[in-house]
């Protein structure tokens, strides 16, 4: 709009963006500038008036800010990363992240057949996961050889696999499928119970001491591979094929009993017969076909059908017995090519025993998600000062405001020994948090010691500098657990 013909800050101009979005724009450019210096930054546009606020103009703000980041150019990729490796893509081309991130911008695919989906508008999730599914990258077996091409299987994942592929029926007094404990606490994944806003794994995990780690490569999934959760997973599957959803010998069921097992009184069991069951040979291909999208390899192939050929069929159940084999193969938990190195497992090494009986180890315990440090181990006497000749503990108090410990607070107090020559504490003592009675128990038996300040600076740094010279990124917990 015009004024007399000219444009004014009440002018109100209309823009169409990119995506066919369309803007109102007033005719201002606000500044702050900061009294006393040269510094100045760009004053963010707000709906709500500082001097006449109104719940609506909150809802318009806050509209407005998911709008923000809804079409934010990083928006798309971010998902489109995050959406691939969710498809079994843990190292997605940047190809394949192009092509996704552009059906979500546009709101359409067109597959090679000339077929097209999605409605046509911004952040349609339709066509992006039908780019994902039709992709090349997704249909061409021959990339399955491709050392980056592929995944690991979500615990989660699994076990609905199985379930599903194997005829998992529920039985006549069960109604719905119930669990002995959450998988969470199982094998490290169940459906809606992240542990923490990062979800169950970080998407840029890289597993260490591996070659997938060696070579770079993010395997999102090996972050909850730890040893109780790979047994937990491998117990649970193996007893579900053997005795149905039961708690017998670390079943997931509820039925039953964790030593007595007895096929009665489980929840639901797997039902399936095969097609074709004249040769052994014809069993494993078709339960290779659907354990492992017909992944599993002719020498996996083969000692499965030697495990079914070999098995008494009056004793053991040799159709139950398969499919724990080929449930324990490497093309069960992945979805890429599996090929051998042809290496032996190198033997363990052993340590020559120091003759003493004192067995001492260190611990290393990782909290997900993050703490307040200052809160945990606080400046309690301390007669170190800094050159405006402040103590340690005033530094604290000044700084934390109303957030440092009070006094009140203060009831559990460590002493650090000043008698060694060494000692370098500006503190004699100090407190810890309140609910902390093991760490302080364990510091005053001689078990524990703090190492205050640890964190990711490898080098001193200042405000100025400290993005150019870390080497990774202050402030984010994904960053500083990974450091």
């Amino acid at each position: 709009s015009l004024s007399a013909g000219l444009y004014s800050k009440d002018s109100i101009i209309e823009v169409m963006d990119n995506f066919g979005v369309r803007h109102f724009r007033r005719n201002v450019k606000s500044t702050v500038s900061i009294a006393g210096t040269a510094l100045s930054f760009r004053n963010p546009v707000h709906f709500v008036s500082l001097a006449d606020d109104e719940p609506r103009d909150a809802h318009y703000e806050t509209d407005a800010a998911l709008d923000s980041y809804f079409y934010h150019p990083n928006t798309a990729p971010f998902l489109a990363i995050r959406m691939a490796q969710r498809f079994g893509h843990s190292n997605p081309s940047p190809r394949l992240v192009s092509s996704i991130a552009t059906a979500f911008r546009t709101g359409s695919y067109k597959a090679s057949d000339g077929t097209s989906f999605g409605s046509g508008k911004y952040g349609d999730i339709g066509a992006m996961v039908v780019s994902i599914l039709l992709d090349r990258e997704s249909m061409s077996p021959s990339l399955d050889a491709l050392p980056g091409h592929g995944g690991l299987v979500e615990p989660l994942i699994k076990v609905i696999k199985l379930m599903r592929s194997l005829d998992f029926q529920e039985s006549k007094t069960s109604s719905l499928i119930g669990f002995r404990f959450t998988l969470q606490e199982l094998i490290g994944q169940d459906a809606h119970t992240i542990p923490t806003v990062f979800s169950y794994f970080l998407p840029e995990f890289v597993p260490s001491g591996t070659r997938v780690g060696d070579a770079g490569l993010k395997s999102p999934e090996s972050q909850v591979l730890t040893t109780p959760n790979i047994l937990s997973s491998m117990n649970g599957m193996t007893s579900l094929i053997r005795w149905g959803l039961d708690k017998c010998h670390g079943g997931f069921g509820t039925g039953g009993s964790r030593n007595r097992c007895n096929i009665n009184t489980n929840n639901g069991a797997l039902t399936f017969s095969p097609q074709n069951s004249t040769f052994s040979s014809q069993i494993v291909d078709e339960l290779a076909t659907l354990m492992t999208s017909g992944r599993l390899s002719p020498e996996n192939r083969a000692i499965a059908r030697d495990v079914y050929d070999s098995v008494d069929p009056r004793i053991v159940d040799r159709l139950s017995v398969t499919q724990q084999v080929i449930a324990s193969s490497a093309e069960f938990h992945s979805t890429g090519r599996v090929i051998k190195s042809g290496y032996s497992r190198p033997k363990p090494q052993t340590q020559a025993s120091s003759g003493k009986a004192e067995y001492k180890a260190v611990v290393f315990v990782i909290l997900a998600g993050g703490y307040d440090s200052w809160n945990l181990l606080v400046p309690h006497k301390c007669s170190g000062t800094n050159q405006a000749d402040v103590t340690v503990r005033k530094q604290y108090e000044k700084e934390r405001g109303v957030l440092a410990y009070s006094e009140k607070e203060r009831k559990l107090i460590i002493s650090t020994d000043q008698t060694k020559q060494t000692t370098d504490q500006p503190c004699e003592q100090f407190a810890i948090h309140d609910e902390m009675d093991i760490l302080h128990k364990l510091y005053n038996d001689g078990d524990l010691s703090f190492f205050a300040n640890a964190g990711v600076l490898n080098k001193p740094v200042t405000k100025k500098n400290y993005n150019k010279e870390t080497k990774t990124n202050l402030f984010a917990h994904n960053a500083m657990q990974k450091e």
